[in-house]
């Protein structure tokens, strides 16, 4: 039984052909005693009751709390001016001494900056409240309760061209009228702008702006961003204008605006390094929009515009239906990670969760609640498009119209690891795409109503560990090898499912592990795969274990 039988390799290089290592049982004479991994049938239903408990403990894991802190410690004093000595359409700090004629103390220096307070600013429409251009600066400027509220139409609240050290703005407020006209609460060509327990609000157009070719960082912390107003649906929070790096860091913040969605524009980048306890509440989300690439030159060379290098940790993603659209959606995105997140709620005919053409995006103990839509293409929770790299971890879906997590077209080095999905209508996990291959599915538990991983066209997949309740009676069985659009014989083949798999009695139709070739438009069976599972006390077995192009163990 642990014998290793090596299997020549092919001489392509094609994707078919990477060596994999796979469980398998070598066939042995007819009166040899089998023993194997999986023991003897209460050993099975021990190791089912086990699964039971870390399905649960994969539930009491995922998702987001109430340890998010909603906005800025006490919103009652942001904005509030209490004090207020100046009324100035504009605030201009181009050099040191500017800045020094603002303070009303400090020596500018980091550990005693400008401090520019209590004032009220009206600005005018067209024009700024904030002018900050002095790329060499050395000194440090620091605005205290400081309130803004005007109509800029056409110009940005804040016109941060370059500026040589961090601009903060500690317990402030900037209000935009809700124009008609582009209205922009910061454009940063370079530099830092930090902004904290401070209120944006009132903004028709994008909050941050980053321009420019070089270098740009925004900061919040114990932030509100509200309102509704926009002037296109391209409008958003954060819109990256040049090739130049922008980073954000999000810490205990709340976005509560119905239309502003987080997008990336015109083919550039950003890198949210870390968003943290934060809610974002009825927002149109889209993280790395899918709609614009780099301008001038041949589109089918260009890049489509990404995130990358992104953390997001303790977020809450909430949505109002009948405004919002998919909840977090990503094109392009390379080496991100949502952890512990929740996505509660969106439209009819979106998913809650979409990401394409992506690498090394990771999915840890986050949880997923999709209550509207019916079950059809459109509405699964969980979708991924031409991807690799991709890692989804004791994730908890509690409401599934659809499918749950659904992966099309994979590029490899795609894994499904100890995953929950209570109240799905459709397959629990869906695996499809002709010329797809290299996927691992290990821990399945929860209910469906179809099968639960469902394999079609799809090459050198391993499954193990399916512990699931099948409520519907639509599926061949709880894991089902299908060919639909490839050629007879040619996919899915080099697939391997092993270990535990949903007993009899609780799949759909009775079978643990089926073939489905019914839906493919010309008659003919699937390429070679092998299967095992324990079923009525004994080992059962699918297909042959000496797989070409793969060694065996």
């Amino acid at each position: 039984m642990n014998n290793t039988t090596e299997i020549p390799t092919s001489q392509t290089e094609s994707p078919e052909a990477l060596s994999l290592e796979v469980a398998a049982v070598d066939p042995l004479p007819a009166d040899t005693e089998i023993s194997t991994p999986i023991g003897s049938a209460p050993l099975a239903e021990l190791v089912r009751m086990q699964a039971m408990f870390k399905a649960e403990s994969i539930r009491r894991n995922a998702g987001c709390q109430p340890w998010v802190t909603l906005g800025p410690t006490d919103p009652t004093k942001v904005g509030v001016t209490t004090d207020p000595r100046t009324a100035s359409p504009v605030i201009s700090i181009t050099s040191q001494a500017s800045a020094s004629a603002l303070a009303a103390s400090g020596t500018g220096t980091q550990a005693d900056p400008y401090v520019i307070k209590n004032k009220s600013i009206t600005f005018a429409s067209g024009k700024p409240a904030f002018i900050f251009n002095d790329p060499a600066a050395t000194y440090h400027v620091r605005f205290f309760n400081v309130q803004a509220s005007g109509v800029t139409n056409g110009s940005a609240a804040i016109n941060f061209v370059a500026f040589g050290t961090p601009i903060v703005f500690e317990r402030c407020k900037i209000a935009g009228g809700s124009g008609t006209a582009d209205e922009v609460m910061a454009n940063i060509s370079s530099g830092t702008l930090e902004m904290i327990g401070s209120e944006i609000s009132g903004l028709s157009n994008y909050c941050f702006v980053g321009a420019g070719q070089l270098s740009k960082k925004v900061k919040l912390t114990d932030c509100i961003v509200r309102g509704t107003a926009k002037n296109t649906a391209t409008n958003g929070v954060f819109y990256a204008y040049g090739s130049g790096a922008f980073e954000v860091e999000i810490y205990r913040c709340a976005f509560t605006s119905s239309h502003f969605h987080w997008h990336v524009g015109n083919g550039w980048t950003i890198d949210y390094t870390n968003v943290r306890d934060t809610v974002i509440s009825g927002c149109n989300v889209g993280i790395g929009d899918l709609n614009y690439l780099k301008p001038g030159g041949n589109i089918g060379s260009q890049l489509p515009n990404m995130i990358r290098n992104s953390h997001f940790k303790n977020v809450r993603f909430t949505y109002t239906p009948g405004v919002t659209k998919t909840a977090a959606y990503g094109n392009g995105a390379d080496n991100c990670i949502f952890e512990n997140c929740s996505f509660e709620g969106n439209v009819a005919d979106r998913r809650l969760f979409e990401w394409r053409r992506t690498s090394n995006v990771t999915v840890l103990q986050c949880f997923f609640q999709k209550a509207e839509g019916s079950n059809s293409a459109g509405n699964e929770v969980c979708e991924f498009w031409e991807t690799s790299g991709l890692l989804v971890k004791e994730c908890w879906t509690d409401g599934a119209p659809e499918d749950c997590y659904e992966l099309v077209t994979s590029y490899g080095n795609n894994k499904f690891i100890d995953n929950v999905g209570d109240n799905v209508t459709g397959q629990l996990v869906d695996i499809f795409g002709v010329g797809s291959y290299d996927v691992e599915v290990d821990g399945v538990y929860g209910d469906c109503g179809d099968a639960a991983v469902l394999i079609t066209d799809v090459n050198y997949v391993r499954v193990k560990n399916v512990f699931v309740l099948q409520t519907g009676s639509t599926a061949y069985g709880s894991v089902v090898l299908e060919r639909r659009n490839a050629a007879p014989g040619a996919a899915p083949k080099g697939c391997v499912i092993t270990g535990f798999l949903s007993l009899p009695e609780v799949s759909s139709q009775g079978a643990p592990f089926a073939i489905d070739t019914a839906q493919a438009p010309i008659p003919g069976g699937i390429g070679e795969n092998f299967a095992t599972w324990w079923e009525d006390g004994e080992l059962k077995f699918y297909g042959s274990p000496a797989l070409a192009r793969m060694t065996l163990r």
